[in-house]
């Protein structure tokens, strides 16, 4: 796994299950949109299913909203994804690394 790289250990049926990611450019697309949404409204239930579904589009559809939700420590949920979704968007938005290939995973 090459530093460009996201991780999550999820607890699904009762044991620890670490996912990891590379993004693609979509996923920073929505990254941006996501975050310039957040910063413009409080936190809503509908806002937090919107950064749960971001996280599980990051790693690719991997695991579930409903496991994320049942899987992570509900006092983190909310900032963890709103983390990763700054996380993002600071790598590849601002700072501009490069983007994995989609097809290799090796950066363009």
């Amino acid at each position: 796994m090459d530093d460009n790289s996201f991780k999550i250990m999820l607890k699904i049926n009762g044991k620890e299950k670490l996912f990891t990611s590379n993004p693609t450019g979509r996923v920073v697309r929505d990254a941006a949109a996501l975050q310039d949404k957040l910063m413009k409204e409080r936190l809503t239930t509908q806002s937090l299913d919107e950064m749960v579904d971001f996280a599980v589009k990051l790693f690719g559809n991997q695991f579930t909203p409903d496991e994320m939700y049942d899987g992570t420590n509900p006092g983190k949920l909310g900032r963890y994804c709103l983390d990763l979704c700054n996380e993002v968007v600071t790598r590849f938005y601002l700072k501009g690394e490069k983007l994995p290939n989609a097809e290799t995973g090796k950066q363009n």
